[in-house]
């Protein structure tokens, strides 16, 4: 979805006049993976190089308190919008952990954020010709969630009940349930709604649902599993499906190794 479109969506919602003024750009570094932590209201805040706003050619506007932002991930497809809450200035080493624990990453702590961020940091100042140091001015900018093509919900026994419909062809026939009374006489894991609550979660997109993933604590680590709606697979879905999964990985248990479960006719998604 483009960012215009998104845009409409957002403003038919909120009856705000199509013609407000936005912005468009995506994070760098992860972008898929920041983007999930928005929309999971994970990630509240960002930074970005103060100076770097003032370099000759430079068309990118410093954020403004109320300004709004539409957020694509990697490949330019719209998933969200924000509106800036608030921005302040400081050098780089009086960056706070109030501000590290807002912009979510790792195990939020302000150590994690200085050592990923001076990195960062570094090769951002460097790409624009200029030299990165522990006093360069940082733009920390804080925002709200206002609208999300994705949300991440509650999973139910109905949803449970609706993976045993669903019907996949050929090779991925392998992910094909059986009735939900086998189901339950399997004593398989989504049929138990302690088991339901505490792993699973319901994925939606523009309110219709995409699929869902599962988190078990298994061996001293998360197993992640995921299934899509077939109807909706082949459309590069599971990417942003399963950045939303390791969001929430990194929310709920951030100390632990994930691995994720997958069978060999899907080796090609392994990419993380």
């Amino acid at each position: 979805m483009t960012a215009e479109a998104l845009w409409q969506l957002f403003c038919e919602k909120e009856s705000l006049p199509v013609e407000t003024r936005f912005e468009a750009w995506q994070f760098g570094g992860a972008p898929d993976y920041l983007v999930a932590l928005v929309m999971q209201k994970i990630k509240t805040a960002t930074a970005s190089g103060y100076d770097l706003y003032f370099l000759p050619g430079e068309a990118e506007e410093l954020p403004r308190i109320g300004e709004y932002s539409v957020i694509e991930d990697s490949v330019g497809q719209a998933v969200c919008v924000i509106r800036t809450i608030k921005t302040t200035v400081v050098p780089f080493d009086e960056v706070g952990s109030e501000q590290a624990y807002k912009e979510g990453e790792g195990d939020r702590s302000l150590m994690y954020w200085r050592r990923v961020h001076e990195e960062f940091f570094k090769e951002d100042f460097a790409g624009c010709g200029v030299k990165f140091d522990l006093k360069s001015k940082i733009l920390c900018e804080e925002f709200e969630l206002v609208y999300s093509l994705f949300d991440v919900v509650s999973f139910s026994e109905n949803d449970a009940k609706d993976i045993c419909q669903w019907k996949y062809e050929g090779d991925y026939a392998v992910y094909n349930y059986p009735s939900w009374d086998e189901c339950i006489n399997m004593k398989l894991a989504f049929t138990n709604e302690k088991t339901r609550q505490e792993q699973y979660y319901k994925v939606l997109k523009a309110g219709e649902k995409l699929g869902y993933f599962r988190l078990e604590e298994k061996d001293n680590a998360i197993e992640l599993s995921v299934g899509i709606v077939p109807d909706k697979c082949g459309f590069g879905n599971g990417d942003m499906l399963i950045n939303l999964a390791l969001a929430k990985i990194s929310e709920l248990y951030f100390a632990y190794r994930f691995t994720i479960i997958i069978f060999w006719i899907n080796t090609f998604t392994i990419y993380y």
